[in-house]
């Protein structure tokens, strides 16, 4: 990221928001049913259910509905696509609506689970009013860290246009990927840990007090966990695949990411007070925890989100730094760090200053 502070202005998060589809399901009621009906011949199924510590999650497709007959791939991007206005729609024009939308100079939107063309952005566009001279970019392909990749280009949209505002978008649907596959761990875990949802946020450039300053921004590619962690297209939809080698190679590279950005900053890592750390599993917010020696409150918005939500791929981080600054009141002047993994093995953080 260039230097684009001027004094004590810098990016800013301005307004965010988030929105889910309006089905919610109780893990514990997967587990009865699609569960055990998927994944019954797995020994200790209900323990690595539960180690994965979603309570719920909302999805657009209901997983049980795969068992009794089949979805093709064109009723899933059909369902994206009604789903990605509307659920998308619901979290977009709620920043929108606090602000003159005439300002948006740049929209970036991040979304990995589904195609069509025109792209959403172009949609989300037109269905909010945006200006038909707003400047588009789709970032699709990149999974759980595409929320960050989203941002270091709103980022570079600042610094050439200092004057504009970005709106960013990370809108996701797992669960149009649930597919009656084979049995094994690695899949009964994605099924187990996805979810959807939708978080939108406004950027510009403002002084501090009127929300969390990007003060620096980096990203690290551990090109020997490209196997590790991967998103392909299958007859029926996409299909995941997560290594349990993940947590571990993100907590051997990880302390080099905080201290580029630290670095960057010129701050120390025990001077970062909260940590919006992506869910991708639990395990990576155990890794995470262990290595800076975290405390349960500082994790605290991670777990509750993972909990509560799922993984949501690209909006993920956006939802903890949202549950973040609405119930712990991060105070001004205090730092903070976004982190959010995924394929390549892809690591990027962003360094805020509340």
């Amino acid at each position: 990221m260039k230097n684009m502070s001027v004094g004590d202005v810098y990016p800013t998060f301005l307004h965010m928001s988030s929105a889910f589809p309006k089905n919610a399901y109780q893990q514990s009621d997967l587990y009865e049913t699609f569960g055990k009906q998927m994944y019954g011949d797995i020994a200790a199924l209900e323990r690595i259910i539960r180690r994965v510590r979603v309570k719920r999650r909302y999805l657009a497709l209901d997983p049980r509905e795969v068992l009794t007959r089949k979805v093709g791939l064109g009723e899933r991007m059909s369902i994206f696509e009604r789903e990605v206005l509307e659920v998308g729609g619901r979290s977009v024009e709620a920043v929108l609506s606090k602000m003159d939308r005439k300002t948006i100079g740049s929209f970036v939107m991040a979304s990995s689970t589904g195609y069509i063309a025109p792209t959403p952005d172009l949609l989300l566009s037109r269905q909010h009013g945006l200006p038909i001279t707003v400047r588009r970019t789709f970032v699709g392909n990149m999974a759980c860290n595409a929320g960050m990749n989203a941002l270091n280009v709103a980022l570079d949209s600042l610094s050439a246009r200092p004057d504009e505002r970005v709106l960013l978008n990370c809108t996701e649907f797992s669960s149009l990927h649930v597919r009656p596959e084979e049995s094994t761990r690695e899949q009964l875990v994605v099924h187990a840990l996805f979810a959807d949802g939708s978080a939108s946020t406004v950027l510009g450039m403002a002084p501090p007090g009127l929300g969390p300053q990007v003060l620096a921004f980096h990203s690290m590619s551990i090109y020997e966990g490209a196997p590790h962690m991967t998103w392909g297209l299958v007859d029926e939809g996409f299909r995941m695949t997560l290594s349990s080698a993940v947590p571990d190679l993100i907590g051997e590279h990880v302390g080099l990411l905080i201290g580029a950005l630290t670095e960057k900053a010129g701050v120390r890592t025990r001077d970062i007070k909260h940590w919006a750390v992506h869910p991708g599993g639990p395990k990576i917010v155990e890794v995470i925890g262990q290595k800076f020696s975290l405390s349960d409150s500082q994790l605290r918005a991670s777990w509750h989100i993972l909990e509560e939500y799922g993984n949501c791929s690209s909006p993920t981080v956006y939802l903890v730094l949202e549950d973040m600054i609405t119930k712990d009141k991060p105070q001004p002047g205090e730092y903070g760090v976004m982190l959010a993994f995924g394929p390549g093995l892809t690591m990027e953080g962003a360094l805020l200053r509340f």
